[in-house]
């Protein structure tokens, strides 16, 4: 019996509303990325993002068990500080070298309708708010599966990730004002 080929363009797009730096709601639908792309954006996202998080938890990642679900599962060190967690996780996101990735994240993603794929649009979109566009990355790499099995590890320090977005939130606001 031939196995079954799955169409994946026939899926579901994407879709979520986040607010920008001035507190006003945006409509995103994205599209999922192709096998060819989305498997280099996967792994990119594991060793950029997600290994040096379980750094900053003291996790090791090879360390982690297969959980229900194939999900990994671990316990969070008790001496975790969400304060130097999301201070490590938005010094990550806001590294330079981290910027391609994101941008890649959403290269099949449209803003109130507008594909953010023009170097104009981003430009103008994610000026002074930074905060949107990394969660918006992060959105988009979380419906694509690019956490693979260590997803658990984001839902874990969901907290430094809120607070670290809040305070690049708050230090753009800050830097635009000046």
């Amino acid at each position: 019996m031939a196995p079954q080929l799955v169409d994946s363009s026939s899926a579901a797009p994407i879709q979520f509303t986040l607010p920008d730096a001035q507190g006003e709601e945006h409509n995103y639908e994205a599209t999922y990325h192709l096998a060819i792309e989305g498997f280099p954006l996967a792994a990119q996202w594991m060793t950029g993002v997600l290994e040096p998080l379980a750094s900053v938890l003291g996790i090791e990642l090879q360390d982690f068990k297969m959980g229900d679900g194939q999900a990994l599962d671990f316990k969070l060190d008790a001496s975790f500080s969400a304060g130097a967690g999301a201070k490590a996780l938005r010094e990550l996101l806001l590294d330079p070298a981290t910027f391609p990735m994101l941008r890649a994240t959403l290269s099949h993603t449209r803003r109130d309708g507008v594909s953010l794929a023009s170097d104009a649009v981003f430009n103008s979109v994610y000026r002074a708010n930074y905060a949107e566009f990394m969660v918006a990355a992060q959105r988009v790499a979380e419906a694509n599966g690019f956490f693979g099995p260590a997803a658990g590890l984001l839902d874990k320090a969901r907290g430094a990730l809120n607070l670290a977005l809040a305070a690049t939130t708050v230090a753009s606001t800050e830097s635009a004002d000046a």
